[in-house]
């Protein structure tokens, strides 16, 4: 068996195996009388979409554990014994899924980060929070979906080639899109503090009643490097908070860059302009009241953060529709 197809019969991935298996064994049995396996194919067409569903909200590839638990995957099914146990299902995929995400050190620190910004609300001098993050862009990156005459395929024409990445460095606030900066390559501690000191110049005005501005970012590692830590020791205008794990949610900049990029897709940079030029020029498409509104929806999880409550993935609440089951064993 060459690399190839060792590679394809790996559970660690392909997890669907058993199913596909199934299905070639019945079209062999039948004469490949695809009107005699429908039902094997569904069951591999299910498994396919609930891997591509866990890859698509956590970004990994699970060891394989078949959510058609209690399905008959070898012999013919003869009765409805093999229908999927959703109690038997959600036993065996628990150990699978990130749910520390709704633990409760998780839950505390989204209480803590809330509260802390609540304080801030109410503190006598004005704070003005600045949402940050990075994202990443090539010209493989494209549109998934298209419309064309009916029963025609919708073609979409990408290059041979993804190019180099581009990584889009943002910050918003109520004032709508404050700095953003697109370079080659990903971003670290060095070019954060550049990014920092362009915002600090384009912010920071000599008045009495100037606000102390809050940067609000996740937890990747150069965010916490003792250059940056420096930065905010030596600008005592500005401060840091960190959102807790688990929590893009509470990060209105997530919204941002999912519309940002539909505005990239659209200006087909792979066809008719430098691929920084389109992400720059995407950027101008994001109204302030846009981020305005996306900054109203994370408070609107405050409350529930306050209360200590899970906050589950939308992949989550469709699997488990019993919250009882989103549980760790």
């Amino acid at each position: 068996m060459d690399k190839n197809a060792r590679k394809v019969r790996s559970q660690d991935v392909n997890p669907c195996i058993d199913e596909s298996d199934a299905s070639q064994k019945c079209l062999d049995a039948s004469n490949y009388d695809k009107s005699m396996c429908s039902a094997y194919f569904q069951r591999y067409k299910n498994c396919r979409k609930y891997w591509n569903g866990k890859k698509a909200c956590w970004g990994w590839t699970p060891t394989p554990v078949h959510p058609t638990a209690g399905t008959c995957h070898s012999e013919p099914c003869q009765s409805k014994q093999c229908n999927p146990s959703p109690p038997a299902t959600a036993k065996i995929l628990a150990d699978r899924v990130p749910f520390e995400r709704n633990g409760v050190r998780v839950k505390e620190l989204r209480h803590e980060y809330v509260q802390r910004i609540l304080d801030m609300d109410g503190a006598a001098q004005p704070h003005e929070c600045f949402y940050f993050d990075e994202a990443g862009f090539n010209l493989s990156k494209n549109r998934r979906r298209g419309r064309n005459i009916i029963g025609q395929r919708a073609i979409v024409h990408a290059p041979g080639q993804h190019g180099g990445n581009i990584t889009l460095c943002a910050a918003i606030s109520l004032r709508g899109l404050l700095q953003h900066h697109a370079k080659l390559g990903p971003y670290n501690a060095q070019h954060i503090i550049t990014f920092l000191d362009a915002l600090h110049d384009a912010v920071v005005q000599d008045r009495p009643e100037q606000p102390r501005f809050v940067v609000v970012w996740d937890n990747v590692s150069f965010h916490r490097a003792a250059l940056v830590q420096n930065w905010f020791t030596n600008h005592d205008q500005f401060e840091v908070v960190y959102l807790p794990p688990y929590s893009p949610f509470l990060n209105p900049i997530e919204e941002f860059f999912s519309a940002w990029r539909w505005h990239v897709y659209d200006r087909q940079p792979h066809a008719r302009m430098p691929l920084l030029q389109a992400m720059e020029q995407a950027c101008g498409d994001i109204e302030v009241r846009s981020i305005q509104g996306w900054i109203r929806h994370t408070r609107g999880y405050f409350p529930r953060c306050l209360a200590r409550e899970d906050i589950a993935c939308d992949v989550d609440e469709i699997l488990w529709p019993d919250p009882n089951r989103r549980q760790d064993p």
